[in-house]
């Protein structure tokens, strides 16, 4: 079997079957403890996994949103050049 000569500034990262398999290995064992639990309870821990995923999605959306608002704006100025830069350019490539 041949290898290839890596370059000095290769990094070598570790297979993503590593990471699924210790994920794997986390819900199992999860479902292994849910399995134990009773109806009611099982439907209680169903409804604070709901509520944590909703959460998270939610930070996640108005993180993003917050993000977007908090960029830089131009003024009246800036857009005016701007829309003359643009025309000048669409005129220089229409040639």
């Amino acid at each position: 079997m041949v290898t290839k000569k890596k370059h000095i500034d290769t990094v070598n990262e570790p297979s993503s079957q590593l990471y699924q398999a210790a994920a794997k290995s986390n819900i199992s064992k999860i479902l292994d403890l849910a399995k134990k639990l009773s109806n009611s309870e099982i439907l209680q821990l169903t409804k604070k996994l709901d509520l944590m995923v909703n959460k998270e999605s939610e930070l996640a959306s108005t993180n993003f949103s917050n993000f977007l608002l908090s960029g830089p704006v131009m003024d009246d100025i800036q857009f005016e050049s701007f829309q003359q830069e643009r025309n000048d350019f669409n005129q220089w490539r229409k040639k």
